[in-house]
C-alpha cells in the first residue's frame, strides 16, 4: 500500500518495464476506470528522434508568456523523477505525486488480478498519473511528449490535438519502430489522427516527406513555410535570430540563451507550434511574449555550460542524430581547438557509429567509460568498444569522476565534454551541482 512518496515512486518503478503490443487497451481499461481524465485536456503531442524535449519546454514557456496555464509531459528526468510532470514549470509536488497515485493504486492491482492482457507497465503508470492530475489543474493546454515513436506509444490515446509535431527522424529504437527511415516515419506520424490536423515537421529526411504528407493536407513545414534567419551567435554562446513564417508573422531580434546550434531549429519550430496553439485557441502571437518566453527558456544537459573555466558542457546526445548534431555544433563553436569528449552509451544504440562520428574529427579525443544504466539497460563496456574500433583517437577511462579529475589535473586548455545516455549525463549533473554551483 502506498503510504508515501518513496512508495509511490517504488510502485512506478516496480510496475513491469514494456509490453511491445499495437493495442491501447491496458490504458484505455485504466483510465476508463479513473473516468478518462485525458478527454478533460487540449493537447501539443510532440514526438522526433531527437529535439522533442526541448521543442517541449520552448513551446511550454512561449505558450505561459502568452498567459495560458501549461501541463508539460517530458521524459527521461535529469534532476528528479517529478521534473517529468509540470504546471507553468513547476513540477508536480511529492505530495500530489502521492496523493495522485493512491487513487491509481487500488484500480491497477484489481487491473494485475484480472487483465488478460498483462499488467499496466511503468510507462502506462506514468501516463495515467500525469492525465489524472493535469485534469485537476484547470489547464489551457497541455505540451504533451511521446516516450517512443508515436503510432503506439501510450500517450497517443488522446483525443484533443490542437497540433501535432514531428522534429526530426533518424534511426533509433530500430527494433521497437522498424530497421528504414520510412519504417520509422510511420511509426512517428501516427499521432497525426486526420487529414486536417495541423502538423508542424522541423529538418527531415526528404524520403520520409510522402509518409508525412499522406497523413496530413495541414503541414507545416521548417525551411519551407517557417524559418530563422540573420542567425548571430553573442560572446557568451547565445543565439540572435529573426523569425517568420508564410502567414505574414515576422519577428526580429530575438535571442535564445541555449547554446547548442541544433537549439535554432527547436526554436523555430517551438515558435510555429505557439502560433498554431496560440491561432487555435482564439489568440495571437506577441513579440514581447516571445523574446521573454526565449530570453528564460533553459534545458539542463542539452549542450548546458556547467563550468567556464575549465570549460565543460554537458550533452545528452544519446543516439547516432544526437552526435552529429553535436559534432555539427563542436565544428561551429570549437574548430581546430583540443576537445575531449567523456563518453557513456547504452548497448543499444549504435555505439560504433557514434563513437567514430566524434573521433574522426582530429581535433576531438574520446574517453569512453562506463555507468550503471537504470531500468534493466546494459551500458556498453568500454574495453571491447575500445578493442572493436581500434581507433587512435578513442581510448578507454574508469568511471567518469576520476577521468574528469585527471583531465582536469593536466591544467590543458581543452574544452570537455561530457554525452551520451540521457541516463549517464543525468547522473554527472546530479553530482555535479552537489559539489559546484552552475
Amino acid at each position: 500500500m502506498i503510504k508515501n512518496y518513496d512508495d509511490a515512486i517504488n510502485f512506478i518503478h516496480g510496475r513491469h518495464k514494456w509490453s511491445k503490443t499495437n493495442t491501447f487497451e491496458r490504458i484505455t481499461n485504466l483510465l476508463q476506470a479513473l473516468g478518462n481524465p485525458q478527454d478533460q485536456l487540449q493537447y501539443v503531442h510532440i514526438t522526433g528522434t531527437n529535439g522533442k524535449g526541448s521543442v517541449a519546454r520552448m513551446t511550454e514557456q512561449l505558450l505561459m508568456e502568452h498567459g495560458l496555464k501549461v501541463g508539460l509531459f517530458t521524459s527521461p528526468f535529469i534532476m528528479r523523477f517529478n521534473e517529468r510532470i509540470q504546471v507553468d514549470n513547476v513540477p508536480i509536488s511529492d505530495e500530489d505525486l502521492t496523493r495522485t497515485m493512491q487513487q491509481i493504486e487500488p484500480i491497477l492491482l484489481e487491473m494485475d488480478r484480472s487483465s488478460e492482457v498483462g499488467g499496466v507497465t511503468e510507462f502506462e503508470t506514468l501516463t495515467a498519473l500525469m492525465f489524472v492530475y493535469f485534469a485537476q489543474q484547470s489547464l489551457d493546454v497541455v505540451v504533451l511528449e511521446v516516450g517512443i515513436g508515436g503510432m503506439w506509444d501510450t500517450t497517443n490515446v488522446i483525443p484533443n490535438k490542437l497540433v501535432a509535431v514531428i522534429t526530426t527522424i533518424g534511426l533509433d529504437h530500430q527494433k521497437i519502430l522498424g530497421q528504414t527511415m520510412t519504417e520509422i516515419a510511420q511509426q512517428k506520424a501516427g499521432i497525426i489522427k486526420h487529414v486536417n490536423q495541423p502538423t508542424v515537421i522541423g529538418r527531415l529526411p526528404k524520403l520520409v516527406l510522402p509518409v508525412i504528407n499522406q497523413k496530413t493536407h495541414q503541414l507545416y513545414q521548417l525551411g519551407k513555410f517557417f524559418k530563422a534567419e540573420q542567425i548571430q551567435q553573442n560572446r557568451q554562446g547565445a543565439w540572435n535570430f529573426a523569425w517568420l513564417d508564410q502567414s505574414g508573422r515576422h519577428f526580429e531580434d530575438l535571442t535564445l540563451p541555449l547554446l547548442g546550434m541544433y537549439q535554432l531549429d527547436n526554436a523555430a519550430v517551438a515558435l510555429e507550434v505557439s502560433a498554431l496553439t496560440l491561432q487555435a485557441l482564439g489568440r495571437s502571437m506577441q513579440e514581447k511574449s516571445i523574446k521573454s518566453a526565449l530570453n528564460q527558456v533553459q534545458w539542463p544537459a542539452r549542450f548546458e555550460q556547467i563550468s567556464r573555466s575549465p570549460e565543460i558542457i554537458l550533452d545528452g546526445a544519446h543516439n547516432l542524430a544526437g552526435i552529429q548534431a553535436l559534432v555539427q555544433t563542436l565544428r561551429q563553436k570549437y574548430r581546430n581547438e583540443s576537445v575531449i569528449v567523456i563518453m557513456g552509451v547504452l548497448a543499444d544504440k549504435n555505439y560504433q557509429q557514434m563513437l567514430a562520428e566524434l573521433a574522426n574529427e582530429p581535433w576531438i579525443k574520446v574517453i569512453v567509460v562506463n555507468f550503471d544504466a537504470p531500468n534493466q539497460r546494459q551500458a556498453i563496456d568500454p574495453h571491447r568498444v575500445v578493442n572493436e574500433l581500434a581507433h587512435q583517437n578513442i581510448s578507454v577511462g574508469g568511471d567518469w569522476q576520476s577521468v574528469l579529475d585527471a583531465e582536469l589535473a593536466k591544467n590543458i586548455q581543452a574544452k570537455i565534454i561530457i554525452s551520451g545516455s540521457l541516463y549517464f549525463v543525468s547522473e554527472v549533473r546530479q553530482v555535479w551541482v552537489s559539489t559546484h554551483s552552475i
